[in-house]
């Protein structure tokens, strides 16, 4: 289903069930993309490099944290399943507890991330229980 889709198009045509609108994950998305210098379809592709595996990890991080999203409406909006999903925020989880400038760095995104979701009237989870939940 998701291959048909154009992949610069899959966050705008995903309809989450989760409690992020797609707004949500297209601001977060473009938060991480700027911090990277990358575009969107960059994020989006299947690529492995790390200057793209990192912040594509980084943003299935932040948005499960942020909007208790489901691991299987992230992978459904990114195309991939669920198990790389919780592979990517158990693997951002462990760099924070052990890099603490990788940490500070998670911080101020998340931070900028808030910012420009409470102001784009979106609901954000601060409880920041719902890394590793299914």
């Amino acid at each position: 289903l998701h291959d048909a889709l154009p992949i610069s198009s899959r966050l705008e045509s995903e309809v989450l069930n989760g409690t992020a609108s797609k707004r949500a994950i297209r601001i977060i998305s473009e938060v991480v993309c700027r911090k990277y210098a990358l575009d969107l379809t960059r994020l989006l592709s299947p690529g492995r490099e790390q200057s793209v595996v990192v912040p594509r990890q980084l943003a299935f991080h932040l948005i499960r944290t942020m909007t208790c999203t489901p691991f299987e409406r992230i992978g459904e909006a990114f195309g991939r399943d669920h198990g790389t999903i919780m592979h990517a925020c158990r693997s951002i989880d462990d760099r924070i507890k052990t890099q603490p400038l990788f940490a500070q760095e998670v911080a101020i995104l998340k931070s900028e991330c808030k910012r420009l979701l409470e102001q784009n009237g979106e609901v954000v989870d601060n409880s920041n229980n719902f890394s590793l939940i299914s």
